[in-house]
């Protein structure tokens, strides 16, 4: 999707920063989803696209939800790495 679709004339965005997640093909849909839910809960607006060999998830959020949507990413991307080391599906780059 474009960025137009986070920037369209529904409703302005004056307040938002808009901030990219980018995930690894390898990474697709596991995390990606996650990201994509998470960024749905703190976010404005969010836009899911293919960009290269990445997936792209823009936000549009407002300042007061920015710290909350970054603590739930980190705890969850924790909780992820962790499962998947565990499992033995860890690949270190």
């Amino acid at each position: 999707m474009a960025e137009e679709e986070i920037d369209g004339p529904e409703a302005p965005l004056d307040d938002c920063e808009i901030l990219a997640f980018k995930v690894e093909m390898t990474l697709v849909p596991e995390w990606s989803n996650l990201v994509e839910r998470i960024c749905t809960h703190h976010g404005e607006r969010v836009a899911v696209a293919l960009e290269g060999d990445q997936m792209v998830v823009k936000v549009a959020v407002k300042d007061e939800n920015k710290p909350g949507m970054l603590n739930d990413l980190q705890n969850f991307w924790d909780e992820f790495a962790r499962r998947r080391k565990l499992e033995g599906r860890w690949t270190p780059r």
